[in-house]
């Protein structure tokens, strides 16, 4: 999994974007847009406009427990590496303490082993 994806499945995880909203592919194989992405931006800026009329802001949505859900989904999907200094960059931008990963696999979450 490269940044890219890994870093749209982590802004979901958060709750920056609507759910579902990382893995609908931008354009389909004509190379069109692809109508779901265009109901995801749709649907984005009503839920923009929502917050804001709510007084919702990023501070209330990025606190320490979205982003200990954020690291679940990097380790759950085998996310890029990346995402270390990515996701420890946000919270620094956010305010919010998180200096540093769980070990992978000390997560009861996500250390499961697979069923055989």
């Amino acid at each position: 999994m490269f940044t890219a994806c890994t870093m749209a499945a982590v802004v979901e995880a958060l709750g920056m974007s609507l759910p579902f909203t990382a893995s609908a592919a931008a354009v389909g194989a004509d190379n069109e847009v692809n109508p779901q992405k265009l109901q995801d931006c749709d649907a984005s800026v009503a839920a923009l406009f929502a917050m804001m009329r709510a007084g919702l802001t990023a501070a209330d949505i990025l606190t320490r427990e979205a982003f200990e859900n954020a690291v679940a989904v990097v380790y759950a999907l085998g996310g890029s590496t990346n995402a270390v200094l990515h996701v420890l960059a946000l919270a620094l931008e956010a305010g919010v303490e998180f200096s540093s990963l769980p070990p992978r696999g000390s997560n009861p979450r996500t250390s499961r082993a697979a069923p055989t």
